[in-house]
């Protein structure tokens, strides 16, 4: 292929920038944030390039030199970003689904590459729209968040910090999201306006009028090719709240056809219960020019799903609509109950923590002496735990602990609250039951305990047996909190201890 030494840049090329950089794609990671802004340029640089190439005159020195620096850019970005996945992430299942994601990201590289020998023109195109979907789909739809994660494990947090940290970020990744379409749509629009004045301007002249639709073509394809590739339902609606453009995955989604969608207005989409709300919604979308609503996406199969919309206010030929983006909720709800769980389970036992178990128990201490039905307490420990550990290893000592939790939820009703209160400590608050009652439960709990055998996988040692002591108290009238009656049930347990052990001793309160 021959290269005019003489080629010039059309006079009339204006640079306008297709992305600009700015907190949307900001991990606040300076390594990553400096890498992901150069990758920024090079697809400005691609986008300017596109401007300026004659159909019949393409400059494929200049399109072979981006590709080899984005060569480069791959080795170091994706080298440093597994790196920090790898030094500081917890989940190492999506650490592997990141690498695969880099991996297709070479694969796709080196196809376009061949084909750029071939027809240099559209492989410019087609590079710029897998550029742009890998920078508003990738760096902003999962980086941004994961790295809010990752930072915070540098920092030396928890996981669980982490992941409440990665599920805030998830939280405005379809708001984000939208500003970055927003700002394509507001670009290319542009873009096509200064086109079509070119196009008028040079009527008579042929060729260039050829050459200015044919760019218009390869602007909506690039928009087009990154509408069709966002995570989320993108959608563009009239004040009727009909559709007039929307991507396939709304079709996927919902399980309706093209052609049901555009018979169909926003408010056939939701649930009944959600209609209102939505409607409210749309309503100030038009008026104030941006809303957002979360609410239950009525699929054709009769179930629902949860999601997220973001609206914002445009006007194309005089005419207003609402553009907008929709992230499914389920999984930052899964999310939510994750670090609810957490919040109130002990970890090694899956029993309630001492917080939590205390909130209950107050809870039924209320019901209770509203129906004139009190509860009985248990309080219990390990006999002689420590020497446990120090004969046989905390690994064997969490063992013990997890077992009697275990035996603990054979052997108790469903209504009875389970706390792992302290390091060898336990509480059972039982509702409804009498002192004499609470006795036998507790004497039935403590002779199940001492006859498990305990073994550790892989351990050749013979099984461990181990005993309790519990305290049994009433819960009076009287008691404003259920402190007051874990204070009698652990000098009952006190009582036991110093009675030999293995044994149950009933609160004389």
């Amino acid at each position: 292929m021959s290269i005019p030494s003489n080629r010039q840049p059309p006079s009339s090329a204006q640079t306008i920038d297709l992305f600009v950089w700015g907190p949307l794609f900001k991990t606040d990671i300076p390594e990553l944030d400096a890498q992901h802004q150069r990758l920024l340029n090079m697809v400005n640089q691609l986008n300017q390039m596109l401007i300026e190439t004659e159909q019949w005159d393409p400059r494929p020195q200049e399109f072979f030199g981006v590709v080899d620096e984005l060569r480069a850019y791959i080795q170091i970005h994706f080298g440093t970003e597994e790196g920090l996945m790898k030094a500081f992430s917890f989940d190492p299942a999506r650490e592997q689904s990141h690498r695969q994601v880099h991996r297709s990201f070479v694969r796709q590289m080196e196809r376009l590459t061949m084909e750029a020998h071939v027809n240099p023109t559209e492989t410019i195109a087609h590079l710029l729209g897998f550029l742009s979907k890998w920078l508003i789909n990738h760096i902003v739809g999962v980086d941004v968040p994961m790295a809010r994660g990752l930072k915070l494990m540098q920092a030396g947090e928890s996981p669980k910090a982490a992941l409440a940290a990665e599920k805030n970020a998830m939280r405005h990744t379809g708001k984000a999201l939208l500003l970055a379409v927003d700002h394509l749509y507001d670009t290319l629009t542009l873009r096509a306006q200064d086109l079509l004045s070119v196009k008028y301007r040079l009527d008579e002249e042929v060729m260039r009028r050829k050459k200015t639709e044919v760019k218009l073509l390869q602007q909506n394809q690039v928009l087009i090719t990154i509408i069709k590739s966002l995570p989320g339902i993108f959608y563009m609606i009239d004040p009727a709240g009909k559709f007039r453009q929307v991507n396939p995955l709304l079709g996927s989604v919902t399980g309706f056809s093209q052609v049901e969608l555009e018979q169909m207005s926003v408010q056939d989409l939701f649930v009944p219960e959600d209609v209102p709300l939505v409607q409210q919604k749309l309503k100030e979308g038009f008026e104030s020019g941006h809303t957002w609503v979360e609410a239950r996406l009525r699929l054709k199969s009769g179930d629902a799903i949860p999601y997220h919309f973001t609206g914002a206010r445009t006007e194309l030929d005089g005419k207003a609509y609402l553009l907008g983006l929709g992230t499914d909720m389920t999984r930052h709800y899964e999310l939510e109950m994750e670090l609810t769980h957490l919040s109130q389970t002990d970890a090694l036992t899956g029993l309630f923590n001492l917080r939590h178990f205390l909130a209950l128990s107050n809870k039924e201490l209320a019901r209770a002496k509203r129906f004139d039905r009190l509860p009985a307490l248990l309080m219990f420990d390990v006999d002689h735990f420590k020497s446990v550990n120090d004969a046989f290893g905390h690994q064997r000592g969490d063992e013990v602990l997890k077992r009697i939790g275990e035996v603990c939820r054979r052997h108790l009703r469903a209504v009875d609250i389970l706390g792992r209160i302290g390091g060898e400590e336990f509480a059972i608050l039982m509702p409804e039951t009498s002192t004499r009652s609470a006795w036998e439960a507790a004497e039935r709990l403590r002779r199940s305990i001492a006859a498990e055998q305990i073994t550790l996988e892989g351990a050749t040692e013979a099984p461990l047996q181990v005993t309790i002591s519990i305290g049994v108290a009433k819960v009076l009238v009287s008691d404003q909190h259920i402190d007051s009656a874990l204070q009698r049930a652990d000098q009952a347990m006190y009582h036991a201890k110093h009675g030999g052990r293995n044994r149950v001793s009933v609160s004389d309160s």
